[in-house]
């Protein structure tokens, strides 16, 4: 099955609605990536910058205010299970023209939110492919973790190639505690910024797999790639460059800095 039939087939679970009664595609392929595009647009609704101005908190005292945007926050820090089975799997109708395509070189990963915020891809190191395997028992088509040094290169394609595709595969998603040095609240960021977003993603995992995440990062596979206990407080080995050098603490921190900011100008 080719990635295309392999698309469709993840399509036809999770998307349902998009297929007539026949099991064929009702939509043009422009229509997918306007679908696709409009799946992630209530995403980008109502930024922090556009919370911190609504009323509510406008005339709210510093903790009501503070737990307000946390309360909005959480509700759209993870994304459903569809969302994320789409999210950069198609490539950019827009191309280079795409104002959040990302640079092909970014040092220690750390993409700026805007570089998240494009649901297509834009060349190799921001493409994923399609996680879920469409005909097989297995569960995921590839690996969270990259391949390790030494390995033989003929199993290249049963790991992560990049960044997307490690830190937004259902295993590591939410997993890793956020640290990005440009993370300002980005609903599309992969790492977590609190214990609920990595339990509200657990408990979606489960209902993909029918099994626990701790399942999957105790096989052997994964030992040497990360290492430490697995209740959410893993943190990655130095051969990992991907996740290493990361400095952004909780959405808790960053909610506070914003809303310090954002008062001192009023």
């Amino acid at each position: 099955m080719d990635s295309t039939d392999s698309f469709l087939v993840i399509l036809s679970k999770f998307y349902p609605e998009l297929f007539n009664p026949d099991k064929s595609f009702k939509l043009t392929n422009s229509e997918l990536m306007d679908f696709v595009k409009n799946t992630f647009t209530p995403k980008f609704q109502n930024d922090i910058e556009d919370l911190l101005m609504s009323q509510e908190i406008k005339f709210a005292d510093s903790d009501t205010a503070l737990n307000i945007l946390k309360k909005q926050i959480d509700t759209r820090a993870v994304l459903d299970v569809r969302e994320l089975m789409i999210y950069k799997i198609l490539p950019c109708p827009y191309g280079t023209n795409c104002v959040n395509k990302p640079p092909e070189i970014v040092p220690h990963n750390e993409y700026m939110d805007q570089y998240l915020e494009c649901s297509f891809y834009h060349h190799e190191k921001d493409k994923r492919r399609v996680v879920l395997c469409a005909d097989s028992n297995e569960d995921f088509t590839y690996k969270a973790n990259y391949q390790k040094s030494g390995d033989s290169q003929s199993d290249i394609d049963a790991y992560s190639k990049n960044f997307f595709e490690s830190l937004f595969h259902p295993i590591f998603y939410k997993l890793f505690p956020c640290k990005r040095k440009y993370c300002n609240g980005s609903y599309l960021c992969p790492f977590r910024h609190s214990e609920k977003e990595k339990n509200q993603w657990d408990e979606k995992f489960f209902k993909l797999t029918k099994k626990q995440r701790d399942i999957f990062l105790k096989e052997k596979s994964y030992v040497g790639s990360y290492v430490g206990s697995f209740n959410g407080s893993l943190t990655s080995t130095a051969s990992i460059n991907s996740h290493e050098d990361l400095r952004r603490g909780s959405i808790d921190d960053l909610l506070q800095q914003q809303y310090q900011q954002h008062q001192q100008h009023f």
